[in-house]
């Protein structure tokens, strides 16, 4: 009897990565949201202008174009969003939809790391953390 060996894949990393704070409502206005929160935006999405989403949405986005690492592109996005927190917090308590995304190429055996620091950051934002994996082949 031949005893083979078993291969334990090496787990891999989500590829191709963006992370975004959104902000999403029926009655977005983009110009005030920019104004109020002193940021400007990388993406915007008027109302109605999606047929699936009704939404406006208003979106810091750091994605490979900028760095294809993932802690830089997530230090990016907080840095600009913790300074602003308390404005943030207001406009989810105000009735908008306010969450950070991760989005990512992934399949059944991939993982994304977050350092303690990364998670006190995030926590610190007092917002959801939405993970958006894409297991379609790329």
């Amino acid at each position: 009897m031949v005893e083979t060996e078993r291969h334990t894949p090496m787990p891999q990393e989500w590829a191709l990565t963006d992370v975004a704070l959104v902000i999403k409502s029926r009655s977005l206005d983009s110009a005030m949201l920019t104004q109020r929160l002193g940021l400007t935006p990388t993406l915007v999405v008027e109302p109605g202008s999606d047929t699936r989403d009704p939404s406006g949405e208003w979106r810091i986005q750091c994605d490979e174009r900028t760095t294809r690492d993932f802690s830089e592109q997530l230090d990016t996005v907080l840095s600009g969003a913790l300074p602003v927190k308390e404005e943030i917090l207001s406009l989810s308590s105000e009735g908008y939809e306010v969450y950070l995304r991760v989005y990512g190429f992934t399949h059944h055996e991939a993982t994304i790391a977050f350092s303690q620091r990364e998670w006190n950051r995030i926590s610190q934002l007092g917002i959801s953390l939405e993970l958006a994996p894409n297991t379609n082949a790329r």
